[in-house]
């Protein structure tokens, strides 16, 4: 399993474990102006089903997958325009980006429903795109089992994108270090 560790809000280190799918197994997907590589074998809406989808509910969505088999990993892509740029994210100190991860944490649990929920957060990088990362645990409430959330805000102007995925906490084993491969492929169409 994958171990983290934090020395605050801000900075997040993980050590990978040997990924459970190879390089070879990941497969580029197009979601409007961004790509990202998604392990086989998950399932990639057809794009119809996501423009029908966004019109009844708001926000563009430009990707949604489901992971393998019938278990309860989802990913998404969302249309999220911010004036803020790249460059003027990846130019942004320690104190800005507390405030930021502060911000969308309480976004985050507000809208998920959990109350405090245990939180990581902070600025990652990956082939120069640059992403506010955060990652919930979700407690167990009535008939909800326990999930873990990561959410990878991209800012690029109009442009920008939110990244979702959320799955079982019992199938971090086996979904985190994909989900978080996948979600740092991320490459913004030139």
């Amino acid at each position: 399993m994958e171990e983290k560790t934090c020395d605050s809000v801000i900075r997040c280190s993980w050590r990978e474990p040997s990924p459970s799918v190879s390089a070879d197994d990941f497969i580029p997907q197009k979601a409007g102006n961004v790509t990202i590589s998604l392990p086989s074998g998950w399932e990639v809406l057809p794009k119809g089903v996501l423009k029908q989808f966004s019109q009844e509910n708001g926000p563009e969505i430009l990707l949604l997958a489901q992971g393998p088999a019938d278990d309860f990993l989802k990913l998404s892509i969302i249309r999220n325009p911010d004036p803020g740029t790249q460059e003027a994210f990846l130019k942004q100190d320690a104190a800005q980006t507390e405030k930021n991860c502060k911000k969308l944490i309480g976004e985050l649990e507000s809208q998920l429903g959990t109350g405090k929920a245990e939180a990581t957060c902070g600025k990652v990088e990956n082939n120069g795109v640059a992403a506010l990362a955060t990652q919930l645990a979700i407690p167990a409430q009535d008939n909800r089992p326990e999930l873990i959330n990561m959410t990878w805000v991209y800012p690029n102007g109009d442009k920008g994108v939110i990244a979702n995925a959320m799955f079982l906490k019992k199938d971090a084993g086996k979904y985190e270090a994909d989900v978080k491969k996948a979600l740092q492929s991320i490459k913004f169409d030139k």
